[in-house]
């Protein structure tokens, strides 16, 4: 799965309106969208500088070459053409953006250790464990049991 990003302009004042017909999107374009292979697809606005900023996933076998030849993303991108800086053909001005950091921080249920390994897999813990010595209410000591001070995972 690929993560792509990038940037188009809003026009001032337009803010309300757009979110309005992406609140309101076409189920045709959804499905559009999603038969071109896109998935977790967000557009973030910065409202100081009108920049809307999209991020999806994709996979590498994605379809979305084919999207501008469909009607229904012809008559969309006609649709938003006066709420948002577009080409000639009313397409939107599209920056890419760079990755410049990713973390993955996995799912708790992920496999971790080494690949082929048959050990059941443990949650990944945060570095605050310590291996402390504790005492019962009557003074006597169990030694080298681990104590947690926190219950985080990661």
């Amino acid at each position: 799965m690929d993560t792509i990003a990038f940037r188009m302009t809003l026009k001032p004042g337009m803010r309300d309106e757009y979110r309005r017909r992406h609140d309101a999107l076409w189920p045709e374009l959804a499905d559009a969208l999603r038969d071109a292979g896109i998935h977790d697809y967000s557009i973030f606005l910065d409202e100081t500088s009108n920049h809307l900023f999209a991020v999806l996933k994709r996979p590498a076998d994605h379809r979305m070459d084919a999207l501008p030849h469909l009607p229904v993303m012809r008559r969309w991108w006609d649709y938003m053409a006066e709420l948002m800086e577009t080409e000639a053909d009313h397409a939107p001005v599209v920056t890419p953006l760079t990755p410049v950091f990713h973390l993955e921080t996995g799912r708790r249920d992920a496999p971790q250790g080494r690949p082929g390994s048959t050990r059941e897999p443990r949650p990944a813990r945060c570095r605050c464990a310590v291996r402390r010595t504790q005492y019962s209410r009557r003074g006597a000591r169990s030694a080298g049991r681990r104590v947690r001070t926190c219950r985080s995972t990661l």
